[in-house]
């Protein structure tokens, strides 16, 4: 007996990649996004200042921010899909700059432990994942522009009610305080 196919409808919302469907896989994007920013800042805050001594520090953080944000655009697309974007002739140079950039910073701060091939290394990473946030990000300029609010509403959710207890304690202290 054949099996007659039934017409597909088209949905609104994009097939399931990798067994997780768009909401799951936008989830899960976010959070290796925040993973990312999170390796970053702490690039920028441990490693930057004793870069000069032990520049493994910020190379390893840095790297391990920009492979999340990479891994964060795979979940997203789905990894096959990802990876032939990545292949395609009009970004392929910017791919192999952002992998060679990873790869480079690692060496450049394991291996040869030089403070200026890590901040050449480093430099080029940050130009591959500015244009991969802005390229990668479903819409583009005006994407991003929508992550960038839905990040800053999250984090401001999680930092008010912080604010609101400083600012009551401030206020709780000041008060119980005699001018002379």
């Amino acid at each position: 007996a054949q099996r007659q196919s039934q017409p597909q409808t088209p949905t609104a919302t994009p097939t399931p990649r990798a067994g997780m469907s768009y909401t799951q896989r936008f989830r899960a994007f976010v959070t290796m996004n925040l993973l990312g920013i999170m390796f970053l800042a702490m690039a920028f805050a441990v490693g930057l200042p004793v870069i000069v001594i032990r520049p493994a520090k910020f190379a390893i953080s840095f790297t391990a921010g920009s492979l999340m944000f990479m891994l964060g655009f795979a979940v997203l697309k789905g990894p096959w899909t990802h990876l032939k974007s990545m292949c395609k002739r009009e970004v392929a140079p910017f791919s192999a700059l952002y992998v060679g950039s990873m790869v480079g910073t690692l060496y450049a701060s394991l291996v040869a432990r030089s403070y200026v091939l890590v901040m050449l290394m480093s430099g080029a990473q940050l130009c591959a994942l500015a244009y991969y946030m802005v390229a990668g990000i479903p819409g583009g300029a005006r994407g991003m522009s929508i992550f960038m609010t839905a990040m800053r509403k999250t984090i401001g959710a999680i930092c008010y009610p912080v604010y609101i207890a400083c600012k009551a304690c401030v206020r709780s202290a000041t008060g119980r305080l005699k001018v002379i």
